[in-house]
């Protein structure tokens, strides 16, 4: 069963959630929303005299959205529109390391850095 047939099942007899596959679409949703909170309100700033640019709180949630967009490319859909891009290419280069090299201890640890 692929990914899409899995999603179009619900996930049914998956021992893992809707949330555990979909985590980096709902952060995506956040970050829209945290953005139009940024520049269009002004409840997330620190100083209200400052520049928007310029107010250190600002640039702090701007860093959060900045994260939750790396999430969403990384982990939900590369350019090509695969799902899960980077999940595949630790997988590929755990089975070639641990058939070859038998290093499996040190990808997983490069690939949870």
């Amino acid at each position: 069963m692929n990914y899409h047939e899995m999603i179009a099942k619900g996930f049914q007899g998956e021992p893992y959630s809707l949330f555990f596959h979909q985590w980096m679409w709902m952060g995506f949703g956040a970050a829209i929303v945290l953005l139009i909170f940024i520049f269009f309100t002004k409840y997330l700033r620190g100083d209200t005299t400052t520049p928007r640019m310029k107010d250190p709180a600002v640039l702090a949630w701007l860093g959060a959205v900045a994260y939750m967009l790396h999430n969403m490319e990384e982990y939900g859909v590369d350019l090509y529109g695969k799902p899960s891009p980077f999940l595949r290419s630790c997988t590929n280069l755990w089975v070639s390391a641990s058939a070859s090299l038998h290093i499996w201890p040190v990808t997983s640890v490069w690939c949870g850095l």
